[in-house]
C-alpha cells in the first residue's frame, strides 16, 4: 500500500527546498514485541535504542514524542529534552494531524509503515527520509518511528534521472550491449540510424546485424572482450531499407560496481554527409587537375601545329609552280586534317566539364580501355 500526503497538507515548508515532493507511505509485514515484558528488558530496549545506526524515536499514539537515541538528536540538531517536548508532526515536513490519523488506521491493520518523506532540522533546513514506523506493545502501546537520511541516495538517483534523460535525448547512437554482443539498450538516436520506429525494437538483436558483414563488429568487439580497451573507426551500417550509412564507432568497456567487466558502450555518428562532401571534393581534384592537364597538353601541341599547318601552307604555295595535282591534293588533305587538330586543340581550351563516356558496349564497357573524353565546353 502507498499513500501520497496531497499538498494541501503541506504548510509552512518553503516550496523551493520541498521541490513539489509529497511525502509517501508504504505498508510492509508486522513486527511486534510482547506486551508484558520483564523488567530486564526495559534495559536491553534502551541499549538496543542507543546502539541503532538510524534515528529512533519512540511516540505515543497521538505522536508526542517520549524518547530518541543520539543519532536522531544528530540528525535533527535537538537536544533530548528539547525533542521529548515536541510532537513528530514537528519534525516531518508538510505534516498534520491527518497524517498521523492515517498511520494510526494503517497501524491498526497492517502495523509496519515506510514513509518517504522530507524532515525538518533545527536550523529549518530539510533532508529527504525514509521513516520506518512500528508498533512497540510494552507496558503502553508505543510507535517506534526509524529514520534514514537517504540524502546521498536521491542524489544517486537525481545522477542518474539527468544521465538517462541526457542519453536518451543525445543526438549521436548510444548502444549497450552484454558480452555477446546483444543489445540491451539502444535510444532513440540509434534507433533512428537503423530505421526502426522504437529502441525497444532493436532490443535483443545482436551488434553483428547490423553491419553490411558480421566480421565488422569483430575487431571493436575483440578490443573490448579480449584486450578490455577502447576502440574508435568507421563502419558501414545497413539500415532496415537496405541502405548503406557511414557511420564513425565508439566502443568503450563497460564495468559493474566491482570493476568487472560485463559489456560494451557503443557510441555511432552518421558521418555520411562528411563522406559525400569528402568524395565530392575528391572529384573535384580530380575535375581540376584534369583541366589543368588539358590546357597544358593543349598548350604544348598548339606550337607544333601552328608550325606544320604554316610549313604546309609554304609547300603548298610551291609546289602550284609544278601543278602537280596528286600532290596538291594531299597537301589539301594534310592541311585541312591541320585545321582540324586545331580546332580540337581550341575546344579543349575551352572545357568546363570533365567526364567520360563508353566508346563501346559490352562486357568490358567500364574498362579504362573503353573511355572516351565527353567535352562539355563554354560559349
Amino acid at each position: 500500500m502507498r499513500i501520497d500526503i496531497p499538498p494541501s497538507l503541506l504548510h509552512g515548508v518553503d516550496s523551493t527546498r520541498l521541490k513539489g515532493r509529497a511525502p509517501g507511505i508504504r505498508s510492509r509485514t508486522t513486527i511486534r514485541i510482547a506486551r508484558h515484558e520483564p523488567a530486564g528488558v526495559q534495559t536491553h530496549y534502551g541499549q538496543l535504542l542507543k546502539s541503532l545506526y538510524d534515528a529512533a524515536i519512540v511516540t505515543d499514539t497521538t505522536g508526542n514524542i517520549l524518547d530518541a537515541n543520539d543519532r536522531a538528536t544528530e540528525f535533527l540538531q535537538y537536544e533530548l529534552p528539547e525533542l521529548k517536548k515536541m510532537h513528530i508532526h514537528s519534525l516531518i515536513s508538510g505534516a498534520d494531524a491527518n497524517l498521523m490519523q492515517t498511520i494510526k488506521d494503517i497501524l491498526n491493520s497492517d502495523r509496519y509503515l515506510l514513509i518517504q518523506a522530507y524532515c525538518l532540522r533545527r536550523d529549518e533546513t530539510i533532508f529527504p527520509a525514509e521513516i520506518a514506523i512500528n508498533i512497540l506493545e510494552l507496558e503502553q502501546l508505543r510507535y517506534c518511528l526509524f529514520i534514514r537520511d537517504v540524502t546521498v541516495r536521491r542524489q544517486s538517483e537525481e545522477m542518474l534521472r539527468t544521465g538517462y534523460n541526457a542519453i536518451s535525448n543525445a543526438s549521436n547512437g548510444i548502444a549497450v550491449a552484454d558480452l555477446t554482443g546483444t543489445l540491451v539498450y539502444v535510444n532513440p538516436a540509434a534507433a533512428k540510424l537503423w530505421g526502426y520506429l522504437q529502441p525497444g525494437d532493436m532490443s535483443g538483436h545482436n551488434v553483428r546485424e547490423l553491419w553490411g558483414s558480421p566480421d565488422d563488429a569483430t575487431p571493436f568487439m575483440d578490443a573490448i572482450t579480449k584486450k578490455q580497451e577502447n576502440w574508435n573507426g568507421e563502419r558501414v551500417a545497413v539500415n532496415r531499407r537496405g541502405e548503406a550509412v557511414h557511420v564513425q564507432v565508439s566502443a568503450a568497456c563497460n564495468r559493474d560496481a566491482d570493476d568487472q567487466l560485463i559489456g560494451m558502450v557503443l557510441s555511432f555518428t552518421d558521418i555520411s554527409d562528411r563522406k559525400n562532401a569528402e568524395e565530392a571534393n575528391r572529384k573535384a581534384e580530380v575535375h581540376k587537375a584534369m583541366l589543368a592537364s588539358l590546357a597544358t597538353a593543349c598548350h604544348h601541341i598548339g606550337q607544333p601545329a601552328t608550325v606544320i599547318m604554316g610549313s604546309l601552307g609554304l609547300l603548298k604555295e610551291i609546289l602550284k609552280k609544278q601543278s602537280n595535282r596528286e600532290v596538291l591534293s594531299i597537301l589539301d588533305d594534310s592541311i585541312n586534317a591541320a585545321e582540324q587538330l586545331a580546332e580540337v586543340l581550341h575546344k579543349f581550351n575551352r572545357i568546363t566539364v570533365y567526364r567520360t563516356i563508353n566508346y563501346l558496349d559490352g562486357a568490358q564497357k567500364d574498362s579504362p580501355e573503353n573511355k572516351l573524353l565527353d567535352i562539355e565546353m563554354t560559349g
